[in-house]
């Protein structure tokens, strides 16, 4: 029989706010979602240490480092979407060997690239604001430790990404622009 290890986890079930502050690696989700949504990346490298990788829905890995950081980007997120915004509402910290592991759910909000299809419908966010999509999205990254680093000291070394993309694409295909974006 096998033997079950277990760490402590700190978990908070809301947006971002007091709670999440309290946590180091929480406080660093939220310092990249913030980041992440606005639209220059060009410190990418505050974030992520130079051998970043990723995992993504469709199984691919890029690993590449932060040179293929633009290339996903473009494939992920600039592509498909002309706005996104990271609507948090589950934060999971767990204490690893050399920094972190954090689980993040959330619906990325987005208006999409294209025009609208005719009868294509709004949808509302956690906030009341209208978008053209909600993508459920779950993040699994992996935090190091990195001595002067901003943000406490803590970069992503990987981040393996789950979402369902099937209304993305739906939509993205009704607009005549290509789908199959994941």
């Amino acid at each position: 029989m096998s033997k079950a290890y277990t760490k402590p986890a700190y978990v908070v079930h809301n947006h971002f706010g007091k709670e999440t502050r309290e946590h180091p690696a929480l406080r660093f989700i939220e310092a990249l979602a913030q980041w992440f949504d606005q639209p220059d990346h060009s410190n990418k490298e505050d974030f992520f240490v130079d051998s970043w990788s990723i995992k993504t829905p469709d199984g691919e890995h890029w690993d590449e480092g932060l040179e293929s950081y633009e290339d996903a980007i473009e494939k992920f997120y600039k592509g498909p979407f002309a706005k996104y915004k990271h609507n948090v509402f589950t934060l999971i910290a767990i204490e690893s060997e050399d920094g972190y592991d954090t689980y993040t759910q959330a619906n990325v909000a987005a208006n999409l690239t294209g025009k609208a299809a005719k009868g294509e419908q709004k949808v509302k966010d956690s906030h009341g604001e209208e978008w053209d999509v909600l993508v459920p999205v779950f993040f699994h990254h992996e935090l190091v430790k990195v001595p002067g680093a901003p943000h406490e000291g803590l970069k992503c070394s990987h981040v393996k990404i789950f979402k369902d993309t099937g209304v993305v694409n739906a939509k993205l295909e009704a607009r005549g622009e290509k789908g199959s974006v994941y």
